[in-house]
């Protein structure tokens, strides 16, 4: 069967019209080249508006399409993954130079994407929150980092976050770091000597962190305590045990 476009006015098979259960024949009037046409044209001479829609529309459901998004990345991770390793390796050059003529364009809207993105992972993932921490703790001590955080804390994060949880009070939690508490080094900073790359890495170990009242760790200042840290091999070892 055909149809006559009511757009370009050729008559053309079923198959080249988009469906349409509004129409009678349960076809679109005009054709799908002919739609696609318009809709680019369209797009063309409304882009401010369309794009002001979709930035309202993401505002006012931006919790639901993130569940969604994050919903379906999980339920086809692996099929997504291989999907794209196949396009990118078929059309490496092409891909690589788009995506740098896009981010030139757009340097601006992803700096400030970027910095919204990131501040919202800060608040809402913990993990995430301890690694920026430790990050800037080392960024402060260290011009040229020459180790991941992890290697500096000597053991996974999620070690790490039992070592921290073991040492809470009845008044710590995850929620409230950096506000009611945070990291103390048992032996000072200042302590060490940050051009020997040992130094930095004992300074930063594991073993020589510790959660401490935000109020105390302001007022313990950057002198070697012995009592603390016998008292927090003490913990330490029975932590290990």
């Amino acid at each position: 069967m055909k149809k006559i476009c009511s757009f370009c006015n050729i008559e053309k098979n079923l198959e080249l019209f988009s469906n349409d259960q509004r129409q009678k024949d349960g076809k679109r009037p005009n054709c799908k080249l002919c739609k696609a046409i318009s809709d680019k044209k369209y797009k063309e001479s409304n882009k401010e508006k369309i794009l002001k829609i979709s930035q309202d529309y993401y505002q006012k459901n931006k919790k639901l399409i993130k569940e969604k998004s994050s919903k379906w990345y999980n339920e086809n991770f692996e099929k997504s993954k291989e999907t794209k390793a196949l396009y990118y390796q078929n059309n490496r050059e092409k891909m690589d130079l788009a995506k740098k003529v896009w981010h030139e364009k757009n340097k601006e809207k992803m700096k400030i994407w970027t910095n919204e993105y990131m501040k919202d992972r800060y608040h809402t993932d913990i993990d995430y929150r301890i690694k920026s921490m430790m990050n800037k703790r080392i960024r402060d001590y260290i011009r040229s980092k020459t180790k991941p955080t992890l290697e500096f804390l000597g053991c996974s994060i999620e070690d790490f976050k039992l070592w921290i949880e073991y040492q809470f009070d009845s008044n710590m939690n995850w929620d409230n770091m950096g506000s009611y508490w945070s990291f103390d080094h048992v032996k000072p900073c200042n302590s060490f000597d940050f051009s020997k790359e040992n130094e930095i890495l004992d300074c930063y170990n594991w073993t020589n962190l510790r959660p401490l009242k935000a109020t105390e760790n302001s007022s313990k200042g950057s002198k070697i305590d012995n009592l603390i840290i016998e008292n927090h091999k003490k913990i330490l070892d029975s932590f290990i045990v």
